[in-house]
């Protein structure tokens, strides 16, 4: 998706659905990453508690790395968005 808009900047909203779906469920695993230590791991994504707690992965390594790609998802969608090749749609 962001090659396509990257590419035809007039197709430059197609990237809202899919980042506010994938922005959604990041912060349900940063959520769930950030409470498991104190036992309210559920409170986020169930899969993401599952896994924090079968990995055995210390829940500040798994909150940094999903830090790190809700940083790159939004510095990837920022330069789409910020492009000066941007072209508005005509009225």
């Amino acid at each position: 998706m962001l090659l396509v808009a990257y590419r035809r900047p007039d197709r430059t909203w197609v990237l809202v659905g899919p980042t506010f779906v994938v922005g959604l469920a990041l912060i349900n695993w940063l959520t769930a990453a950030v409470l498991s230590p104190f036992g309210y791991g559920h409170l986020g994504a169930s899969d993401a508690a599952k896994f924090i707690e079968v990995s055995g992965l210390a829940p500040a390594i798994v909150a940094a790395a999903v830090t790190g790609i809700i940083a790159l998802i939004g510095v990837a969608v920022a330069r789409v968005f910020g492009s000066r090749r941007h072209v508005s749609p005509a009225l």
